[in-house]
């Protein structure tokens, strides 16, 4: 038995020099449990958590918020009280509920007075072991006294009947980072601040016992990050959290809550909330959170200040510099983002400026086209479709070498919240930045696909060569009027032409009453590995001797002069 529990302590010192603190954590969770007095294991522990705390201090200060039960097991007890109850029953509240450690309990034997406490460690312990104890004391966010509950001396005490904190105007350092707690339950409250103080640098500006009054808090204070819990008797956090990012946009919200629920995650991810956290949050879990929401809410803040100033000399660019493309097919496979990719590489060799859309929200594989991956998406700018800006825009999008920009579709979990009426707005943004705004759109008529069409200045339409093509192509042509579409603005495009299908592209243009300019070979040698390369073949070396490179050049050209007609097209005059 020794000789394994020594064995745990050295993979746990392993694991935190690989800078695996929860593994470590964990291996050392597990030695105590079986040896509460191993010597090495509270020396690893006080190495990597005592922060200038003595040997003893950290042991009693440790073994009180964790294993309060087992302060009695201490082998050096001469100035070690036994924790009052309060201490214990606190240890309860907050962890011993949490429902998915109640599969986890320790097999071990040990007192039955102390299973309670600690079988939920397991789960636990791994983050909550992380640095509890600071150099040095501060002073109390919350007095005694609960109808004067301060912050700080300059604070201005609440009403004792919401029992929450005023909040404090301060001139903090610009490393801090300014935290208010929202939630109707006053002791959630504090243990959450109890969790937050010894982190130095996070400073609790305000407290919150209502969505409303996190609202008024936060306006008056601009905290960079909100903690919101979701049920609340007067109005819920998600409702707060959409006041909120409407009084202060740069405030970044993370949602507390105890039911790890998607309808809620998503909910409240549309509102504006930036992560999602279970109650009760584990201390790694919530610093980190805190400190990355914070990390943005500085970034947006100083674009935020530098859009001001530059809104008092230049007037907000008229999103007119650039011009939407929709590539639409009405059937699938007929290679709709293929075209789209291709015509996006091709535009952007004449040194244009050339962002590529994945409007296809459920199935979308542009960055696969391109061999690309992005964790940002479609659904990280359209809920900001009214505050966007360049350089949030930039952090989103991809770059590929061939100067391309790439947006994305959203994951499956996002593509419910994406907004018709906030992709349309951000697609006419991304017409200020960019000369070409290619939109690979669904084969599905969906309300994204018409919000894409009704921006545009120029639909390229893919038809098949087969009759299920042709046929449901005529039958789009036969909608475009009730769609408020100009046809004359509508290129039809025919692809995978095969020469020994008796169907010419000059018939299929007389039945739709409208010419076909271009038409594309049917190539599977070129197009194919092109797929699965993740390479538009239109940056192959040679690709202008294949019928297929010199019918890209050809839509290329057309789009070209199409939209150059639209730019010297003269304005009506009115009467």
């Amino acid at each position: 038995m020794p000789e394994n529990i020594n064995n745990l302590v050295k993979q746990a010192k392993k694991a935190y020099r690989q800078g695996k603190r929860r593994k470590g954590a964990d291996l050392l969770d597990q030695v105590l449990k079986r040896d509460f007095n191993h010597q090495d294991a509270w020396k690893e522990l006080h190495r990597e958590y005592g922060a200038g705390r003595s040997f003893k201090t950290f042991q009693l200060e440790f073994t009180e918020r964790y294993y309060p039960d087992r302060i009695s097991y201490l082998t050096d007890r001469e100035h070690l009280p036994l924790p009052p109850k309060e201490k214990q029953s606190w240890f309860r509240r907050i962890f011993s509920f949490s429902s998915r450690n109640s599969n986890e309990s320790n097999t071990l034997e040990r007192p039955a007075e102390t299973i309670s406490a600690v079988s939920n460690l397991r789960v636990i312990a791994p983050e909550q072991v992380n640095p509890l104890f600071p150099v040095a004391e501060k002073a109390p966010i919350i007095q005694a006294e609960p109808e004067k509950p301060r912050v700080s001396s300059s604070a201005t005490a609440a009403p004792a009947a919401d029992r929450s904190l005023s909040p404090v105007d301060s001139d903090s350092d610009e490393n801090s980072i300014r935290v208010m707690v929202v939630d109707d339950i006053q002791q959630t409250r504090e243990n959450v601040i109890r969790s937050l103080k010894f982190k130095p640098e996070i400073e609790i500006v305000a407290t919150a016992s209502n969505g409303a009054q996190a609202i008024d808090f936060a306006r008056k204070t601009k905290p960079d990050v909100i903690l919101m819990d979701v049920n609340m008797p007067d109005m819920d956090g998600i409702t707060a959290t959409t006041g909120v990012k409407k009084a202060v946009p740069y405030t970044q919200v993370i949602i507390l809550t105890v039911q790890d629920d998607v309808d809620y995650m998503r909910k409240a991810m549309l509102a504006g909330a930036r992560d999602f956290i279970t109650k009760p949050p584990m201390i790694d879990d919530l610093i980190q959170a805190v400190e990355g929401a914070a990390a943005i809410a500085r970034t947006e803040k100083s674009k935020t200040i530098q859009a001001s100033r530059l809104s008092r000399t230049v007037a907000h660019p008229v999103a007119t510099q650039g011009h939407i493309i929709t590539v639409y097919g009405p059937k699938g496979g007929v290679g709709c983002t293929t075209i789209a990719s291709n015509l996006a590489v091709e535009l952007a060799k004449d040194e244009a400026d050339v962002v590529l859309v994945d409007a296809d929200l459920l199935y979308g594989d542009v960055a696969v086209y391109f061999n690309e991956h992005s964790v940002n998406t479609l659904a990280d700018l359209t809920p900001r479709a009214q505050e966007l800006d360049p350089e949030v825009i930039d952090d989103v999008l991809i770059t590929h070498s061939s100067g391309v920009k790439l947006l994305s579709a959203p994951r499956p979990v996002d593509v419910e919240e994406i907004n018709p009426g906030q992709f349309s707005d951000l697609i006419k943004y991304l017409r200020s930045m960019f000369t070409y705004v290619i939109v690979d759109t669904s084969t599905k008529l969906s309300d994204i696909t018409i919000a894409a069409l009704d921006a545009s200045d120029l639909l390229i339409l893919i038809t098949g060569h087969g009759i299920p093509d042709i046929s449901r192509t005529q039958k789009f042509l036969d909608l475009l009027p009730l769609l408020n579409f100009d046809s004359e603005n509508t290129v039809v495009v025919m692809n995978q032409y095969d020469k020994r299908i008796n169907i010419s592209p000059d018939k299929v243009a007389k039945s739709f009453n409208k010419e076909i300019p271009v038409v594309f070979p049917k190539d599977d040698p070129i197009v194919i590995p092109s797929v699965n390369r993740g390479e538009p073949y239109m940056l192959r070396g040679g690709i202008m001797s294949r019928p297929i490179g010199q019918a890209m050049r050809s839509l290329a050209s057309l789009v070209q002069k199409r939209i150059k007609a639209l730019i010297e097209k003269p304005e009506p005059v009115g009467y």
